[in-house]
């Protein structure tokens, strides 16, 4: 071979833009060329979560040719300049780092639809783009793990692997970017955190915390904030999940004994990770509690949520989007059922200051006598920082898993006799359209609901009866496309939790 071949293949290696691309160097951005016309992106590479370092070398070993929500991704190409502006399905990225060689990273933004994802880097000479293949993950938390599923724009799903085994586990939250999932349970006999990357080529571990309690109450992020709350029947703990992988947490606060006694069924972090709601059986009342001070805990502002309810009828709470505003869902439930059937209705609780909340409007969603155990909000357009914020969010919209009162009384063991005579459904209902209109209903009994995406794919976790035995169901679809929803099956459903009045078949949550 002569030394001009030899040469060649280097030569060629050195006049490539992504010479060195296994181990790309973060630079300043003083050190970056001007643009010197219009943006070429040449390749795109996947980097997993996590956060960029400032200086140093990038890890791609986590790179699979795939993106998921809220994942890093390294953008190789030319003529970016040192302000370039990029748009990732449509949403605008931040460019967080660039790279030595002509390259940029940003982070996939949450909300786009999956699929082959348009990529766009533009700046004063205009502009240039590809495509790279993102993925949305629905995860199905239950006794066996945690199983992730791959979710279409159609409202489609298909097993992206085997489950995660997460003895103990009970309830999950994603990360602010959607990249990272926290999973909290009992094992044990302790209250667990667990940290998943989901930005890794199949869901990992790569963290736990043990905190004070011996049963879990609820587990949420905020849906526009870094902050985090997990509750157990003794303590609050707040976290910082802007590291997403190595969240910082905060010394817990034992609850105080007032709300112990009334019983802490719910929990929701809101107003742009500034405050949190707690929903309290005894009453029917939600405790407001100011969360920008997280290592105290401010004293609660405790308010009457459904005033003319004489039972225990509160089910869920949820913060609406722009953080001023809280949706209480009341129902027939399993404390409220031996005084007779009550109103299904929703409530909604309105901020007026930092220590003034109250109730809005309050209304039935049917004359039907339904329980609904769940609520869930889709999470709505990402809002930048600055925005004037609607003090009414006339355009929200929550929905809720519905099944027969009766089955209260009754027990699911007459599901399972006679599954045509329960039939279940999932409700949506706003503050413009109170009435509940029916997004998908059949002989299935869904506990858990989600609702992601800008088509708003709906997923509801529910129980259905297959050839004499009960199986554990996933039913989605698009939420306003009409028509039968789809339904995978997900196994065999734990007869354990047949023998509760209202059994827990887990958590169904999708990546925003």
């Amino acid at each position: 071979m002569t030394r001009t071949s030899l040469l060649l293949p280097l030569l060629a290696l050195v006049g490539c833009p992504n010479a060195g691309s296994r181990t790309p160097e973060v630079i300043d951005v003083r050190h970056v060329s001007s643009a010197g016309g219009s943006p070429s992106v040449d390749r795109v590479v996947d980097m997993g979560s996590g956060k960029v370092p400032r200086q140093g070398r990038l890890d791609l070993s986590a790179s699979d040719g795939h993106a998921v929500i809220g994942e890093l991704l390294l953008l190789w190409g030319s003529s970016f300049g040192k302000q370039p502006s990029v748009t990732i399905g449509g949403r605008a990225a931040d460019v967080l780092a660039h790279v030595r060689g002509g390259g940029i990273v940003v982070r996939v933004p949450w909300g786009i639809d999956p699929g082959a994802v348009k990529i766009e880097v533009s700046n004063r000479e205009g502009a240039g783009s590809t495509t790279f293949p993102v993925r949305r993950l629905a995860l199905v938390l239950d006794e066996r793990g945690l199983q992730p599923l791959e979710l279409g724009a159609d409202g489609s799903a298909k097993t992206a692997g085997g489950p995660l085994p997460l003895p103990g586990a009970q309830k999950l939250a994603f990360s602010h970017d959607g990249s990272v999932v926290y999973v909290a349970g009992v094992a044990g006999g302790k209250v667990k955190l667990w940290i998943v990357d989901l930005g890794a080529k199949l869901p990992t571990v790569v963290g736990e915390r043990t905190f004070p309690g011996t049963r879990l109450v609820d587990l949420e992020t905020a849906a526009q904030a870094d902050l985090g709350l997990l509750v157990s029947d003794t303590h609050l703990v707040y976290f910082d999940n802007g590291p997403m992988l190595n969240p910082a947490f905060y010394a817990p606060h034992a609850l105080p004994a007032e709300l112990v006694r009334k019983q802490v069924l719910a929990a929701a972090v809101g107003g742009w990770g500034r405050a949190v709601a707690l929903l309290l059986a005894d009453l029917n009342q939600v405790a407001l509690i100011d969360a920008s001070k997280p290592d105290t805990l401010a004293e609660p502002l405790v308010v009457d949520a459904l005033p003319e309810a004489r039972l225990q009828v509160v089910d869920d709470l949820r913060f609406s989007p722009e953080g001023r505003s809280i949706w209480v869902l009341g129902s027939d439930t399993e404390r409220s059922i031996a005084g007779g059937y009550q109103t299904l209705q929703l409530s909604l609780l309105q901020r007026s200051g930092e220590r003034e909340l109250r109730v809005h409007e309050t209304w039935k969603l049917t004359d039907e006598h339904l329980a609904a155990p769940a609520l869930a909000l889709a999470r709505g357009e990402p809002i930048p920082p600055g925005t004037s914020i609607r003090p009414e969010p006339s355009s929200s919209a929550v929905y809720a898993p519905a099944w027969p009162s009766d089955l209260l009384k009754e027990g699911f063991a007459a599901f399972l006799k006679q599954p045509d005579r329960f039939k279940g459904r999932v409700l949506r209902s706003s503050l413009t359209d109170r009435a509940a209109q029916v997004v998908a209903e059949g002989a299935w009994l869904p506990t858990s609901v989600d609702v992601v995406g800008q088509t708003e794919v709906m997923l509801a976790l529910g129980l259905a009866v297959r050839g004499g035995r009960p199986v554990r169901v996933l039913v989605h679809g698009v939420a306003w496309r009409g028509g039968a929803p789809r339904i995978t099956e997900l196994g065999a459903a734990p007869e354990a939790a047949l023998r509760a009045k209202v059994p827990w078949l887990g958590e169904v949550r999708a990546q925003p």
